[in-house]
Order: structure tokens, then C-alpha cells, then sequence
């Protein structure tokens, strides 16, 4: 019996022994986390001018998912681009170059009406790091440029910035309602696909 009970504790070191080791990094937190400065309320419509708004990443993740508040304009779901840069030295959009492989262009199609617009952005390839400061820049397009995005007035707009023709400059409107998703890789995220209207916040 003794025989026995040694050779199946052998048997079950020698199985321990040869099995892959399984690894767990705990050094980094599994997490989705949503970057804004806005608490939802939409307020009124800015129009026509390139916009951007600058985030602090959280941790080592990719930039997923961009959130633009769609205002009430003439045309809901007109073409406009994005794109993620980083935040140059007078704290202004460095668009000229950009994080990833450069813009994404939304063609439309899809929206109804106004609300949060989710934007799928992985194909860009956004890779950043903690403490990585980056804007999400939103440009409308075609004569007027639609569509009309918007600001929240009860939140902080010192994260804004715009440009009207003349080049990137700091705004004085409140905290303009784009946001973003960022993700460490290791979280079960749902990515919507182009114009997916969201209107729960």
C-alpha cells in the first residue's frame, strides 16, 4: 500500500513537473476605461470649425473606440474624419503627426438623429503608454461642414481646442462632448460599428 501511495505522489510530482506554468501579470490592471470631460448634457452646436479634445491616458492601452456627441444639424450623418496625435509643446494638436496609420474617415449612412456616435478605431493601431497625453481630433467636412458636434456648459473646456482656418489655438467654449475608449488588452469590450447611434450616456 505504502508502495503504492509513493509511486502516485511520484507520478503526480512528475506531472506538475512537465506542465506549462501558467503566468499571471498582475502588474497591470484588465480594464476599459471611457476618457471625457463632459457629464452628458448636451447644451449647443458647434459648428464647421476642426475640434479637437486632449487626453491623459490612464495606463498602457490602445485607443479603441472614439465617442462624438452628434447636435441637431441639417444632415445627422454627414462624412467627417478623425484622427488621434499627440499634444505638442504649446498644448495643441500635433496633427501632422499622427499616432497609428493616420485618419479614419467616416462616410455615413447610418445615423438618425442626434446623439452619441461611436466610432470604431483599431484599425489605426493606437498604442499608448501612461501619461501619454493625445488629442482626438474631429474634422467635418463638405459645403457647410457637417455635421454639427456640441459642448456641454457645465464642464471644464480646457481640454478644447480648434481650428478655423488659420491653425490649431486653445478654445473658450466649455468642455467639447468627444470622448474615448481605451483598452490594456485584456478586457471583454464591445466595439460598435460605424454610426451606431448611442443616445443612453
Amino acid at each position: 500500500m505504502k508502495k503504492m501511495i509513493l509511486f502516485l505522489v511520484a507520478m503526480v510530482a512528475v506531472a506538475l513537473a512537465t506542465s506549462p506554468a501558467v503566468l499571471v501579470d498582475t502588474s497591470q490592471p484588465l480594464i476599459t476605461e471611457e476618457l471625457l470631460w463632459d457629464d452628458g448634457t448636451y447644451h449647443h452646436s458647434l459648428y464647421e470649425f476642426d475640434r479637437g479634445v486632449w487626453f491623459t491616458m490612464p495606463f498602457d492601452a490602445q485607443v479603441v473606440t472614439a465617442r462624438v456627441y452628434i447636435a441637431p444639424a441639417t444632415d445627422y450623418d454627414a462624412p467627417f474624419d478623425l484622427l488621434v496625435c499627440p499634444r505638442d509643446g504649446s498644448g495643441l494638436p500635433d496633427d501632422g503627426n499622427p499616432y497609428g496609420t493616420g485618419i479614419l474617415n467616416y462616410l455615413g449612412g447610418e445615423a438618425t438623429g442626434e446623439g452619441w456616435l461611436d466610432v470604431d478605431l483599431t484599425s489605426l493601431g493606437v498604442n499608448l503608454t501612461s501619461g501619454d497625453e493625445f488629442y482626438l481630433c474631429f474634422y467635418p467636412i463638405g459645403s457647410p461642414p457637417q455635421p454639427y458636434c456640441a459642448y456641454d456648459f457645465n464642464s471644464d473646456g480646457s481640454h478644447n481646442a480648434f481650428d478655423g482656418g488659420s491653425g490649431w489655438s486653445s478654445s473658450s467654449a466649455p468642455a467639447y462632448m468627444f470622448r474615448v475608449i481605451v483598452d490594456d488588452g485584456g478586457s471583454q469590450i464591445e466595439l460598435t460599428s460605424w454610426g451606431y447611434i448611442k443616445n443612453e450616456l
